[in-house]
């Protein structure tokens, strides 16, 4: 659709409210879109880096964790897309302070799915 490409063209050009605006605008129609749903969640998580108050950064973060958990769902059979799903869980759930061991589970997905990527490897949780 031409919002849900603007919006991930608001998401390149670093427009993270314009894009996550858009997004929400469209989740209906885009939720069984594998690659809409990561780019949200991309969003959310990149949003939750700028200056927010906690509640706001809390609620970004949770948003993504259940919009990659659906990438997950969605995205069987297409290993590049559910690497970076794993993986971008890791960054969310690292947000989130959850315990390490569910970070990690959610890194080493990653990493089996695509071992030549180096920034899995060499991520770091804050």
């Amino acid at each position: 659709s031409q919002i849900r490409d603007q919006a991930i063209l608001f998401k390149r050009s670093r427009r993270y409210q314009d894009a996550h605006r858009s997004f929400a605008a469209i989740a209906d129609a885009i939720r069984n879109d594998p690659k809409a749903l990561h780019e949200w969640a991309q969003t959310s998580l990149d949003l939750a880096r700028s200056p927010a108050t906690d509640d706001v950064q809390l609620l970004l973060r949770r948003e993504a964790v259940a919009l990659l958990e659906r990438v997950l769902q969605l995205a069987a059979g297409q290993p590049t897309r559910t690497a970076w799903a794993w993986f971008d869980l890791a960054r969310a759930r690292a947000g989130l302070r959850e315990p390490e061991a569910r970070i990690q589970d959610a890194l080493e997905h990653a990493i089996a799915l695509d071992p030549d990527e180096p920034r899995f490897r060499t991520w770091k949780p804050r």
